[in-house]
């Protein structure tokens, strides 16, 4: 309670377009100043805490050494393809208690900046249209905006990277994932981050994730499109109709509207355009022992 008012941020909503926010606290000139001090004295245990994977941790050009080595591995004749992941709505949601956790081994000094700022919810005020202040809560993710946030937000999908980094070559800056690799071995990467990301406060859109590949006819880029067509036949035909389809009403209801069917195609049989959209895969997540606690 006495760092409440030391904590408390004026709220300035982004417009992101769409209809999307982006909610950004400024905290007062003292929380700020006593943030960036911090950084500047324990940045080098952040950067070596994220190592060379989660690239906004503070490395000097970071982003730029990410893009070459992505497209230097893209060019070798074992890679087929580029994937690029990007989450919901990812600091406001993060889980800040795994966090708070999980900090206190990762990067030890740290750990009570984070803790004495984010252990309770922070105040949020946004001035109305009349002048008027309204209060709104932050009990989740980071505050954009905190100067703690970005070195918060690396330390908190550390585990994550280290789950996922023997299944693909990978590099993250914050919340955008980047791996490149054969499409199977991309494949099962995506499957497990969309299984264990949640827990961690991670949550990828597969609409609008990326896959860029060859030119070149790509073996085993299916394996994308069999889940997606599994899906639309066994979880989104059956909830339009309220009963399950046989083959011959799946190929029935891939014919366009206008020659009496639904227009709902089967991607599989489209296998040569190109992957830039990638169906949502309904995973159940069973939470495991691990060295840190992602739940």
């Amino acid at each position: 309670m006495g760092l409440e008012a030391f904590l408390a941020n004026r709220g300035i909503p982004l417009d992101k377009g769409g209809g999307a926010v982006r909610p950004i606290g400024v905290g007062e000139l003292l929380r700020r100043i006593i943030g960036k001090a911090v950084l500047g004295v324990v940045g080098p245990d952040v950067q070596r805490a994220a190592g060379p994977l989660q690239l906004c941790a503070g490395e000097a050009a970071g982003v730029e050494a990410g893009i070459h080595a992505m497209r230097e591995l893209f060019g070798e004749l074992d890679n087929d393809g580029v994937f690029m992941i990007d989450a919901a709505n990812a600091f406001n949601r993060v889980n800040r208690a795994v966090v708070l956790w999980n900090v206190q081994f990762l990067c030890p000094p740290l750990k009570y900046i984070l803790i004495n700022t984010y252990r309770s919810p922070n105040r949020i005020l946004v001035c109305d249209n009349t002048g008027k202040f309204q209060e709104f809560s932050s009990r989740e993710g980071t505050t954009q905006g905190c100067p703690l946030a970005m070195a918060m937000y690396a330390i908190a999908l550390i585990p994550l990277i280290k789950e996922l980094k023997p299944l693909s070559k990978q590099v993250w800056y914050a919340d955008d994932a980047t791996g490149v690799d054969t499409i199977e071995n991309l494949k099962v990467w995506f499957d497990k981050l969309l299984e264990r990301g949640p827990l961690y406060g991670y949550f990828p859109q597969p609409k609008k994730c990326v896959l860029i590949v060859r030119e070149e006819p790509v073996e085993g880029a299916g394996v994308f499109l069999t889940d997606l067509e599994r899906a639309i036949r066994q979880e989104f035909i059956p909830a339009l109709l309220g009963r399950n389809i046989s083959d011959h009403e799946r190929e029935l209801f891939s014919v366009p509207a206008r020659f009496g069917g639904l227009g709902i195609s089967n991607p599989c049989t489209k296998a040569s355009m190109t992957l830039d959209f990638l169906g949502s895969l309904c995973l159940s997540t069973t939470p495991s022992s691990r060295q840190f606690r992602s739940h």
